[in-house]
This record gives C-alpha cells, structure tokens and sequence, in this order.
C-alpha cells in the first residue's frame, strides 16, 4: 500500500495540520484542539447534542472527551441538560461565551477546507467522499 494511503487514513497527518490551523485559537484562549473541535461540533450538529454522538461520530476516547467537555462547561462555553425523557442523556448547547472561539474557529475551518481542497473539482470531490463513504464501512464491518 502507498505510504501516503496510509497516512491519510491513520489521520495524524491531517491532526497536524488542524493543530497548526487552530493554534492561534488554542494559545490565546488556553485550549486544546479537542475542545475546539468539541465547540464547533455542538454548534453544527443540532439534534446530535450528547458526548455519546462526537464519541460515536468521531470516534475519540470516551475519557478524553469527558475532560474537555468538563473543562468547557466549568468555563461555561457548553451548558448541560438532562433529557426531560431520560435523566441518563445529558444535552450539550454552546453558550454566548464560546461565540468568539466559534466565529475564529469557523474562519479557520474554512480556511483550512479551502487550502486542503485546492485544485480539487466538486466531481472529485464526491468521488473522495464516496471513497471515504466506502472506507468507513469497510473499517465498521470488520470491526464487528
């Protein structure tokens, strides 16, 4: 297999730019990457609002998740609800406090799609997204 198949499927590669992309973002209000990506998650996903959706989309560590969304909360840029339903789910909403984080980390977001997406045409584009669809798939099912 190509080392560089191997690499973009690992994510590290791709992890590093993201760390170099947000680290104006991480330095100036001390944070991690997790955390910033946590924020603009909870801000997008709508309905998707429990640490168990990022852990089973992203599939990050259920313990590294957990700290940062502690360390969000206490910094009151996440607040938490308990389902009216089942008190066992806890609702995520970004709070006013977290907008200035957000409105950076969107610009670097998009930024960072725009300079990894050069040179790339929305036909190709879909082929990748199909590609990726695929990958996923094959990765869930061996995994069961």
């Amino acid at each position: 297999m190509d080392d560089r198949i191997e690499q973009l499927l690992s994510g590290q590669y791709f992890k590093k730019y993201q760390e170099a992309v947000y680290s104006q973002i991480t330095e100036q209000f001390h944070m991690t990457l997790l955390e910033v990506r946590i924020l603009l998650f909870f801000d997008s996903h709508g309905s998707s609002n429990t640490a168990k959706d990022l852990v089973r989309i992203f599939h990050f560590t259920k313990s590294n998740v957990s700290k940062s969304i502690d360390d969000l909360l206490s910094r009151g840029y996440l607040k938490k609800q308990y389902d009216d339903q089942d008190r066992r789910f806890i609702h995520l909403t970004v709070q006013p406090e977290a907008v200035p984080i957000l409105e950076m980390a969107r610009k670097c977001q998009g930024e960072m799609f725009q300079a990894i997406f050069r040179g790339i045409s929305e036909e190709e584009l879909q082929i990748i997204q199909n590609v990726a669809h695929k990958i996923h798939q094959n990765i869930s099912d061996a995994m069961e």
